[in-house]
């Protein structure tokens, strides 16, 4: 009687090894792409604080120009709880300057409550 062997072809790869090789190379053009995320994030968000303080301080200047002011203000109303300043050119300056100086802010913390004076509570 004469045995016949089965003999299995060793051409070719199994489905296994197939899906590993395509995900693999998934994963090496998704990965980089996925890392670029935190930076792209940083900028939009970056990009979204600019505008929303150029949009405050334009409406800071529609209020200063709405309420026919010609000069300095102090404690705008209607904008930042109404302790905004102006300068004479209907710029935003400071929050509670308290005195009749053009400069930005107040002590080491004049920028910060500038930004708090800008972005919180506007004018509804």
């Amino acid at each position: 009687m004469m045995n016949h062997l089965i003999s299995h072809s060793t051409d070719g790869f199994t489905l296994i090894e197939l899906i590993i090789v395509i995900v693999a190379i998934l994963a090496a053009f998704a990965l980089p792409r996925f890392a670029d995320l935190a930076d792209e994030s940083e900028l939009v968000s970056s990009q979204g604080i600019a505008a929303a303080f150029k949009i405050a301080t334009r409406l800071v200047e529609d209020t200063f120009m709405s309420q026919n002011h010609v000069s300095r203000v102090q404690n705008l109303p209607s904008y930042g709880y109404g302790r905004l300043d102006t300068n004479n050119l209907d710029y935003p300056i400071a929050t509670d300057k308290g005195n009749n100086s053009e400069n930005i802010g107040q002590v080491n913390q004049g920028c910060a409550l500038l930004w708090h004076g800008l972005l919180n509570n506007p004018p509804t």
